[in-house]
């Protein structure tokens, strides 16, 4: 398939992942594409299994000839999500549209690449959808290549320096796989799937066990990669982070910072029970806890702040359970308020996507990108 071709299906499939369903002539028309190349191009999409045809669209009226719109099929094609968070390993199989068909998720210290891999393909040799797998998308807390960052203290996957996990995924399943920062195929899950459809430009920031940022410019993932956020430093003479930098936003902000503050500042909630992050989010009408807060939502603002000096997006979608509190989502938009006066509320949201399932959504729209639309 030449170069040219593979641009314009690229085009169609963009053009029916944000408006779908869609009729051709739409397509014709957003794309500057002829009729008959339309015509010639979506007739190999259905035949594929990509696209499949519709008289149903809730926005067209039913009256008269019922016209036949073109829409992702969902279920002919699957993808695997692979989802490497700090504690936790999540597979799963994921339709064409964003919807996960099977999960499984394992708990996890600090393993070894081989323990990984062999959760890995002891889940894909399981599914049901082996067969119909088109590729594999994998998210981790890392850049958006095969190596993880460097590191001052141990942390789990250290012993991954120097290995390249799509290569290592590739080798053990068979399967072409991709590999990207796990907040950044956060990004790509929001424009496919999400409230970021009809958006350009936008970024999403996640605070959650670690902060970080995903950047959606003109429609596609970054080039520039992955922001990191949680490691812009708010402190120069604050504590080291495993980074390398000190005061960091994560230091400030992560699950760990606000549990171990929360331990010293409200010793009297600890007395009796261990009191989780989740109860403690739950928790800001005790006065301690609703100044950990307050401050947690200044620093996210601020670096919200600092990122939108740097890029000029649309919006700015909030995801991770520090969000999902009230007071913090407040206090992080008073904050980009207060110092960016000029700035529209209304820019800032909490992501369309639970939070449970956005890291899983983001390695799969990472290989929808790569093995669907772009067809690598």
């Amino acid at each position: 398939m030449n170069r040219t071709k593979n641009h314009n299906i690229s085009l169609v499939l963009k053009i029916v992942y944000e408006f779908g369903p869609i009729s051709r002539k739409e397509i014709s028309r957003l794309t500057q594409l002829t009729p008959g190349t339309i015509t010639n191009l979506t007739g190999e999409l259905l035949q594929e299994g990509i696209l499949t045809e519709t008289t149903n669209r809730p926005t067209v009226s039913s009256v008269g000839r019922r016209e036949i719109f073109l829409d992702i099929m969902p279920k002919s094609h699957c993808v695997a999500a692979i989802h490497v968070a700090r504690n936790k390993l999540s597979c799963a199989v994921m339709d064409l549209r964003g919807t996960i068909l099977e999960r499984r998720d394992v708990a996890l210290s600090s393993p070894s690449l081989e323990v990984l891999l062999e959760h890995i393909e002891g889940f894909l040799s399981s599914t049901a959808y082996r067969n119909s797998i088109m590729g594999i998308g994998v998210g981790y807390y890392g850049p958006s290549v095969g190596n993880v960052p460097f590191m001052l203290e141990p942390r789990p996957y250290q012993n991954w320096l120097g290995s390249d996990l799509a290569l290592a995924v590739h080798e053990t399943t068979g399967v072409p796989v991709q590999v990207g920062n796990n907040v950044q195929n956060m990004a790509l899950a929001e424009k496919l799937f999400g409230d970021s459809k009809h958006v350009s430009e936008s970024l999403l920031l996640y605070a959650d066990v670690g902060v970080g940022g995903g950047l959606i410019l003109g429609g596609e993932p970054s080039h520039l990669g992955h922001v990191e956020v949680g490691h812009m430093s708010v402190d120069i003479n604050g504590p080291t982070c495993w980074c390398g930098n000190r005061g960091c936003v994560e230091l400030y902000t992560g699950e760990q910072f606000i549990v171990d503050k929360a331990r010293l500042a409200a010793p009297e909630l600890f007395a009796s029970q261990e009191i989780t992050f989740n109860q403690l989010l739950r928790m800001d009408n005790e006065k301690s806890i609703r100044t950990l807060l307050d401050d947690a939502a200044k620093i996210l603002g601020t670096a919200v702040v600092n990122t939108l000096h740097v890029v000029s997006v649309e919006e700015v979608v909030l995801c991770g359970r520090v969000f999902q509190n009230q007071r913090v989502f407040d206090g992080l938009l008073n904050t980009i308020q207060h110092v960016l006066p000029v700035s529209d509320g209304n820019m800032v949201r909490r992501s369309s996507i639970p939070v449970e399932n956005i890291g899983l959504i983001g390695a799969g729209s990472l290989a929808i990108y790569h093995y669907v639309i772009h067809k690598e």
